[in-house]
């Protein structure tokens, strides 16, 4: 059972099903994804993903959604036996141990050691690979602090309208010369037509 996990490419966390929800067991592809050892991550929460651009509704929605009741039909799922067919999925703006902001796709089901009969909530993930759906939760959403991974974006954005404005005040400054430097020949040919026609 455990071995099995330990063996998936999948990242996976083992949590209790009572609260507050403590994690019993993480596997290598969790770590690598999270940068959180075995003995950093056991007996926390997943709650220590969380930072300042976690939504924080979307994250107790989750929780509800996963706590609700579900039918007991099982299946194998990881080396458990799994309660539900349906699992609770869910995209959460998470951080790895050292800080850096990530897309976390999450996938929660309840599943029982067949061992032991203990029931334990599994939950698989892994990084968005949409660079469209992370830009826009990373960047977009109205969470105040900006992580560092938005700012090449937004000065790109920055970069082309200013870029855009030069070149319009540039187009209206050449313009403006052009105007300035053929007036004042259009001036004496009119004095000099006024004196031929004084003289005929």
């Amino acid at each position: 059972m455990m071995t099995t996990m330990a063996r998936s490419p999948k990242a996976i966390i083992l949590t209790e099903t009572a609260a507050p929800g403590k994690i019993v067991a993480v596997n290598a592809a969790w770590n690598a994804l999270c940068g959180y050892p075995p003995d950093e991550a056991l007996g926390k929460t997943p709650s220590i993903l969380q930072g300042p651009a976690t939504s924080l509704r979307k994250a107790k929605q989750y929780a509800r959604d996963v706590l609700a009741p579900s039918r007991p039909v099982y299946g194998d799922n990881e080396g458990f036996a799994a309660r539900n067919h349906s699992a609770s999925t869910t995209k959460l703006v998470n951080y790895t141990k050292s800080g850096e902001a990530f897309v976390h796709c999450l996938r929660t089901t309840r599943v029982m050691d067949e061992d032991t009969g203990a029931e334990y909530f599994l939950t698989e993930s892994h990084e968005e690979t949409d660079p469209t759906v992370s830009r826009a939760m990373l960047c977009g959403l109205s969470q105040e602090r900006a992580d560092k991974l938005c700012t090449p974006v937004k000065w790109r954005q920055m970069e082309s309208s200013l870029l855009l404005a030069g070149s319009v005040l540039l187009c209206i400054a050449s313009t403006l010369a052009a105007s300035v430097l053929l007036q004042p020949l259009a001036l004496p040919m009119s004095v000099a037509a006024g004196s031929l026609e004084g003289l005929a």
